[in-house]
């Protein structure tokens, strides 16, 4: 009897401690789904009030006015055009960099572009031209491209009025580019275009870069100054400029060197 009544006792405590373990699991199941309901009330709540922001500030930051300047080859409705943007339109998350892509992409003559929000209402456009400066010649083309490296066109025909560089290895990469084979290439050109504009040297037909260690420019098509490296370049140069203006015949051709300047401060010019 003993044994039947102490069975049928934790059978009851059993089914007690068990009953009450369902309890606390449906209660905890129904305190998540009541905060899993709050957090979704709150967030959608939250969308809402976020969505009529945005709505309210799109029509508050619209664009009304678009400015461009700068702007010297192509039409105001053809920059427009490939702009992308629209008058009305929200000012607020406008992609600017996108349109600003486009428009380098879409107009060879464009060496830069730089799109700016003015709020509440106004776009400014400041462009670049892009001049013909540069060409190199590869597999029967000739390919010009500005000081700043953008490809403005290819030829067959020989370009006037621009320096012929001549390097290794280049390619044209996706945004339009120059890329040079040879990584110092970009910065060497445009510090030697410089330091000769600087110099007042002009009329500078040929930059031959394809051994850097030897660095030969043709100046009117008479005279091959040869820099050799580029160290101490701007002595280099200005001595080039004042053998030019004050020691060489204006009429004669031949060859400057001036290799040895630097360590023996030294030049020689061979007339042909």
């Amino acid at each position: 009897m003993e044994n039947k009544r102490s069975k049928v006792i934790r059978k009851k405590i059993s089914n007690n401690i068990l009953r009450k373990r369902n309890f606390r699991k449906k209660q905890k199941r129904k305190l998540f789904f009541k905060r899993c309901y709050i957090i979704i009330t709150l967030l959608s709540i939250v969308g809402v009030v976020i969505y009529g922001l945005m709505v309210a500030l799109g029509n508050i930051f619209c664009v009304k006015e678009i400015f461009v300047e700068g702007n010297s080859l192509y039409s105001d409705t053809e920059i427009l055009n490939a702009l992308g943007i629209h008058r009305g339109e929200g000012l607020l998350f406008l992609n600017t960099s996108e349109s600003e892509k486009n428009l380098y992409k879409f107009f060879p003559y464009i060496d830069n572009v730089i799109i700016q929000k003015q709020f509440p209402s106004k776009i400014n456009i400041t462009i670049e031209t892009a001049e013909r400066t540069f060409s190199i010649f590869k597999d029967d083309v000739y390919y010009i491209f500005s000081a700043k490296g953008k490809l403005i066109e290819k030829t067959s025909e020989p370009p006037s009025e621009v320096i012929e560089l001549r390097v290794s290895e280049f390619e044209i990469d996706e945004n339009g580019r120059i890329d040079y084979a040879d990584d110092d290439v970009k910065e060497l050109v445009t510090e030697i275009r410089n330091e000769f504009l600087n110099s007042g040297i002009g009329n500078i037909k040929i930059i031959d870069l394809t051994n850097k260690g030897n660095i030969i420019v043709n100046y009117d098509d008479r005279i091959n100054i040869i820099i050799g490296n580029r160290e101490d370049l701007h002595y280099k140069i200005v001595t080039a400029k004042e053998i030019i203006s004050n020691k060489i015949n204006k009429f004669e051709k031949g060859e400057l060197d001036l290799r040895h300047l630097s360590k023996e401060n030294k030049s020689y010019f061979v007339s042909e």
